[in-house]
């Protein structure tokens, strides 16, 4: 309840914005119409004093209401968060997709902390890449693997320490194994209980992930 009142008040202060506008600047009144319009703060207009400075100062109303439009979905994003220290449309657009940009590589980067990537796909087989113990951990929950074990310290002492170091999981049709490249060189592929897998060797192979070497 006590939202929507706040919510009809802002909407009423919004509408007094405008009327004051375009009374003070009745040359621009259809622009500060339309920009009022299109307000992205839901009636609130707290930018249009900015669009009408800027339209005044020569900026087009499309350029005004991109900037706009921008800046209000990455305003959250964004490290300066007051429209009136922006001092051209262009600026807001530039800033505003880079923080869009920022935060849309770090939601990405999240998400594939989450999840394996799927480097080779058939019928048959799966081949994943592992890029972190919490992927390790709950793509060989049950198996042997000493890497995907919750508590073990193998993961960050024996194996990452590798430079260029590479996890694959091998998804067959006869079962599931692991594979651990130190640079370009295979150095264990193991079955689900852990125990060498040479056999294994030619589902890497298939993939191209050996390189003619390992």
């Amino acid at each position: 309840m006590i939202r929507m009142a706040l919510d009809t008040l802002l909407a009423a202060v919004g509408d007094q914005r405008v009327k004051s506008l375009k009374k003070k600047y009745p040359e621009l009144a259809e622009d500060i119409e339309f920009l009022a319009e299109y307000d992205p703060t839901e009636g609130k207009q707290v930018y249009l004093q900015w669009a009408v400075n800027k339209l005044r100062s020569g900026f087009s109303f499309d350029e005004l209401l991109s900037a706009l439009l921008v800046f209000h979905e990455a305003k959250k994003f964004l490290e300066v968060k007051d429209l009136n220290r922006y001092k051209t449309p262009d600026e807001v657009v530039e800033k505003s997709e880079e923080a869009l940009q920022i935060e849309a590589d770090a939601v990405q980067a999240e998400r594939d902390a989450k999840h394996p990537t799927l480097v080779y796909s058939k019928t048959g087989l799966l081949i994943y890449q592992i890029f972190t113990k919490d992927q390790m951990i709950k793509i060989g929950r049950g198996s042997e693997w000493c890497v995907a074990h919750p508590g073990g310290t193998y993961w960050d002492k024996e194996y990452t320490v590798v430079p260029n170091w590479k996890f694959y999981v091998i998804d067959a049709d006869d079962g599931r194994y692991l594979a651990f490249f130190a640079g370009d060189e295979l150095a264990e592929l193991r079955d689900w209980k852990n125990d060498p897998a040479p056999r294994a060797k030619k589902f890497l192979d298939e993939a191209g992930l050996l390189g003619g070497v390992g």
